[in-house]
């Protein structure tokens, strides 16, 4: 509000003085046409843009007066409206003379319909920080003023932001203010709060230092609603509130009241009153701060250094009450129980170290109490720290610590110790319900770790129970772990540490590093379990198969991520060995890794690949993270006598685009390979002959890049080189084909077409235009059949743009025809050349030569069935038999 008063006070000072300046030619002159001249000099100022859109009427002389209407200052650009501040109506008086001998005396100051915005955003910022005015960038001079009277009238201020949580409404129906010859400003308020009534009257000043920031004297009190406050006394700086010696105080008939006007709901009724004291002294300020409310009573006595920058805090605490749930409307703990609660101690709190004496936590009868001084981690200098307690249920307790544990039966103890070489602990026990914990002995400083020598114990029937400590979802099993932490070289040694949890055992030995990020730690891990699914559960992963683990290996933590050596385990008959370098982003990790075992189908659970076949595999080779992509070297998986390698970059994103993969297939008998994977999809029955193919893929914007591509079947071979167009229409393809072999029969499972024993040849180009398909001298061969085309077949079914050679020739049209699927064509010789172009529609043959057996046809013909059907024929035949 300190702000907004002066910026209330300063818009209409910065326009009495422009108009004084030149004050005998204003006096005779029509000085309205100043309205947008005063406008942008307060903008500047302020660093703001301030706009008088109503009346602007100046009158010059002893006492200068300006009326102005519907000014406006603009809010932030981040703000949630245009204007930070508006006023309807504004009038001011001021003492001419006072403008060229200060202070200025503002005679009288009337606003009526003030609007005020102030909100602060997400990243800290308030609309209320306004430029200087000072074009050379120092610090801009104070603000002499002398009030007389000011009125404000119809004010609204809406407060808002992150830092508040929620929207404050403030609003003034009348504020009058009158300033004394000693600078004091007495004060009349009548308005509301959050829509509650309230009332204050008062004296502050003087207004030179409150201006300035330098101090601040003041006596108020008033009412809101039903609710009474007074406050008196004053503040040195009121930038640091350095010097505060006050006194306050509230009270009321209705805590209720309370809850309502600040949107706490979860206070109840009955009288309440808080007393505040505060006065300087050479270490700060001491205070004191008395609460009564329902039933509730809390007296905290202290010393603070800064009461905006806190950087020591000494202070004492008694609070009781019948009912603990009275806390979590001021805290917001939930969980705590309707039972009596007491809270004492004092507690002297300076980052570190922090002291703790005879500090005693009791709620119901479950107490906790500490005494001592705690230091700053990781060396703890100067900690001798003592705790005890129990109860019969915890969870109070723990609740107000911010955790969440099960309700049971407690006792806790022990002592922490800074010793010259290290830290001791000093028989620390843990016991809720049946889970008990231990730990005794001393860790040594680093980097030597001298002395380490710390023994732990600890067990319990379910460790989900803890989860809420631990901050991640744990299994609801019985546990036990123990062990012994040793000196290491320059780390702390892991001593035969085992743990189970459920059926799952672990052990583990090594060094473990405390510096950041637990560089240099280097352990050996050993993992037994006869249910995956347990281990699987810790870290999320649901619905494994019951089957026994089996886990052994060494982690390293160095600066690029985890090394990992000797990674050899079992799960049931899988045996699996691996090594590598694991980077939390992934970029840079390698891995490499060999898994084999006696039945593929072992594997059909963990993966989630059903009816794998009951086949020995082995699968193996290194993966690595390389510029977002996944690097395959050597990756090999051998199934049943049958190989496939693969090697390359596979890139994960929409299309695999850039994906760059060399692979090889080998398998002995083609059918037996079918039939391994029947399971997986509705397959021919294969021939049983030796198969391989080869070859290089790569994905780009266009499709597949072809290179090299080879397979064989039997004694066939076939050689493919091009690309392959993107889906549906596969623009672009362009491939060459070259194959050949002794038996076209081997084929017929893969073609669903009947091929006879014969000797094949394909060979040619074929190439995939926008709207047709383009062959190059494209042979094919089929014992003593041959065809040769040459040209573009236009798409189906209009074959727009077809432009075709066709040569072709053979002993037998029948064999043709149950290649083709017709039947009944006749079991003789055939031959056929001509050129064919068109469409479905207008369709023409020329230097056609047809032979079948002893009938001829030579000749050219066009077919135009656009229209009215139209034929143009020129044909020969010297023998032609339809039969």
């Amino acid at each position: 509000m300190l702000r907004i008063f002066k910026l209330l006070i300063l818009v209409p000072v910065v326009l009495v003085l422009l108009l004084a300046i030149a004050l005998l030619y204003l006096n005779f002159a029509d000085l309205g046409g100043w309205r947008d001249t005063v406008a942008d000099l307060v903008s500047k100022s302020l660093g703001r843009e301030m706009v008088i859109n109503g009346i602007f009427e100046p009158e010059i002389g002893l006492t200068t007066s300006v009326a102005a209407g519907n000014i406006t200052l603009a809010n932030a650009e981040w703000g949630s409206q245009p204007a930070m501040l508006s006023i309807d109506h504004l009038e001011l008086e001021v003492n001419l003379l006072s403008l060229f001998f200060r202070p200025i005396r503002i005679e009288r100051l009337e606003a009526d319909g003030v609007q005020v915005m102030l909100e602060t955003d997400v990243e800290g910022r308030s609309n209320w920080a306004l430029g200087t005015g000072n074009e050379n960038g120092g610090d801009p001079s104070p603000l002499e003023l002398a009030v007389g009277k000011i009125n404000l009238t119809d004010v609204e201020v809406i407060s808002r932001g992150a830092s508040l949580g929620r929207q404050a409404e403030f609003g003034v129906t009348s504020l009058e203010i009158c300033g004394d010859q000693t600078d004091m400003l007495d004060l009349i308020l009548d308005g509301h709060f959050n829509h509650t009534g309230l009332s204050m009257a008062g004296r502050l000043g003087p207004l030179a230092l409150l201006l300035q920031g330098k101090g601040l004297q003041f006596d108020l009190a008033g009412n809101l609603g039903a609710i009474e406050f007074s406050t008196g006394g004053q503040i040195a700086d009121l930038e640091t509130l350095g010097g505060a010696d006050f006194r306050a105080e509230v009270h009321g008939a209705d805590l209720g009241t309370l809850g309502e006007i600040f949107d706490l709901s979860d206070l109840e009724g009955g009288p309440f009153q808080i007393d505040l004291g505060a006065r300087p002294t050479p270490a700060g300020t001491d205070f004191n701060l008395d609460i009564s409310a329902g039933g509730m009573s809390a007296e905290i006595v202290g010393t603070v250094d800064s009461l905006i920058e806190p950087g020591v805090l000494d202070v004492t605490v008694e609070a009781s009450g019948p009912d603990a749930t009275t806390l979590a409307v001021f805290s917001g703990i939930e969980g705590l129980p309707s039972e009596e609660f007491t809270i004492s101690g004092h507690i002297r709190w300076e980052g570190f170290p922090i002291s703790c004496d005879n500090v005693e936590v009791r709620v119901g009868d479950n107490s906790l109490s500490a005494n001592g001084i705690l230091g700053e981690p990781p060396l703890m200098m100067g900690t001798d720290f003592i705790f005890s307690g129990g109860g019969p249920d915890i969870s109070p307790l723990a609740a107000l610590a911010g955790v969440n544990l099960p309700k049971d039966s407690f006792s806790v103890g022990g002592r922490l110790l800074r010793l010259d070489h290290g830290i001791g602990f000093e028989k620390i026990e843990f016991r809720i319900g049946r889970t008990t914990l231990e730990v005794d002995g001393t860790v040594g400083d680093p980097p030597e770790y001298a002395g380490t020598a710390l023994t732990m114990q600890g067990k319990g029937p379910n460790l989900a129970h803890f989860q809420g400590l631990a901050g991640i979802d744990l299994p609801a099993e019985a546990f036990e772990i123990d062990g012994k932490l040793v000196q290491g070289e320059g780390a702390i040694a892991l001593e035969s540490v085992r743990a189970r949890v459920g059926g799952t055992n672990l052990a583990f030995n090594g060094r473990l590093s405390t510096v950041s990020g637990l560089l240099g730690t280097d352990l050996r891990i050993h993992v037994e379990d006869s249910d995956v699914g347990h281990i699987a559960s810790i870290v999320g992963i649901d619905g494994l198969p019951p089957k026994t683990l089996r886990l052994d290996g060494r982690v390293r933590i160095e600066a690029q991520g985890y090394r990992i050596d000797g990674l050899v385990g079992a799960l049931d008959d899988i045996v699996f060995e691996g090594a590598g370098r694991l980077v939390p982003d992934l970029e840079g990790s390698e891995f490499k890794i060999a898994v084999h075992g006696p039945r593929l189908s072992s594997l059909s659970a963990v993966v989630d690949l059903p009816d794998l076949p009951e086949t020995p595999f082995a699968v193996g080779g290194t993966v690595r993270r390389v510029g977002g992509a996944f690097e395959l070297e050597g990756v090999t998986l051998h199934l049943s006598g049958n190989r496939l390698s693969v090697a390359g970059l596979v890139v994960p994103k929409a299309g695999l685009l850039g994906t760059d993969l060399v692979f090889d297939i080998e398998s002995p008998d083609l059918g037996e390979a079918g039939r391994l994977a029947a399971d997986w999809g509705d397959l021919p029955d294969l021939p049983a002959e030796p198969f391989s193919v080869s070859g290089r893929v790569i994905v780009d914007e266009s499709g597949f890049e072809l290179e090299n591509i080879e397979a064989t079947l039997a004694d066939a071979i076939a050689q493919l080189d091009g690309r392959i167009g993107s889906p549906p229409t596969f623009s672009g393809t362009d491939l060459t084909v070259v194959a050949d072999g002794p038996n076209a029969s081997l084929f017929t499972a893969l073609t669903g077409v009947t091929a006879p024993v014969a000797p094949f040849r394909f060979a040619g180009r074929v190439e995939r235009l926008d709207s047709a398909v383009h062959f190059h001298s494209f042979q094919a061969q089929l014992g003593q059949h041959l065809i040769h085309v040459d040209g573009i077949l236009g798409d189906p079914p209009k074959l727009i743009g077809t432009d075709l050679e066709i040569n072709a020739e053979g002993p037998s049209l029948s064999l043709i025809g149950e290649l083709a699927g017709f039947e009944q064509l006749p079991d003789q010789p055939y031959m056929l050349d001509g050129l064919f172009d068109g469409t479905m529609e207008r369709f023409s043959a020329r230097s056609l030569n047809v032979r079948v057996g002893p009938s001829d046809l030579k000749g050219s013909f066009t077919v135009d069935i656009t229209g009215k059907p139209d034929i143009e024929a020129e044909l020969i035949s010297r023998h032609f038999d339809l039969r």
